[in-house]
């Protein structure tokens, strides 16, 4: 059936496995990347802090209160635009929706999330309040989809037609020559 549907170019699966991000969750794809700046702090000091970090380059950042506690997302060309006042917080520029995703939640619904709302980073929060817990950038899941890639790959033996041709060519000539020693001891 399969063969099929493949000869008139529909692509179809080699296994019928979930996608990895359907199996992975949030949890496993968490690292200790990325930059939280508090609400608190105006807008001259993180553009100089910014300025002065040059590793620490990002199209959005995630904000919080002092306590920890998520506030929003801010992107960084809202933050660098000359139309503020620079004495301003930080706090006064949010404008996105409170996008967060939590630790149980599948790489699927991250992707899915930052797809739908055009952004590279995901604050995950816990389920009690909104503290804080991490951040999830599409570099994380990247790399994990690749581990979880290379995993699935690593369970699954390759073998080429052409090679296993040459085991069944081998087998037969086996065969042959042990059935001519046969007719020839009669």
């Amino acid at each position: 059936m399969t063969e099929k549907i493949t000869r008139r170019g529909v692509k179809t699966p080699y296994s019928y496995e979930p996608d990895v991000l359907e199996k992975l969750t949030v949890e496993q794809a968490l690292t200790d990347n990325g930059m939280i700046i508090s609400e608190e702090n105006n807008i001259k000091e993180v553009r100089e802090w910014l300025s002065q970090e040059q590793d620490n380059k990002s199209n959005y950042f995630i904000i919080s209160s002092n306590e920890g506690e998520y506030r929003g997302i801010l992107s960084s060309s809202n933050l660098l635009s000359n139309q503020h006042f620079q004495e301003n917080l930080i706090g006064t520029l949010i404008k996105r929706n409170n996008i967060y995703i939590g630790m149980s939640d599948t790489l699927r619904t991250a992707v899915e999330t930052m797809a739908k709302e055009n952004i590279d980073v995901l604050p995950v929060v816990s389920k009690e309040n909104t503290t804080i817990i991490g951040i999830l950038s599409y570099h994380d899941i990247i790399a994990t989809y690749k581990h979880g890639i290379d995993e699935h790959d690593k369970k699954q033996p390759h073998i080429s037609l052409r090679r296993n041709g040459l085991k069944i060519l081998l087998r037969g000539q086996k065969m042959v020559s042990a059935m001519k020693r046969k007719d020839e001891l009669k």
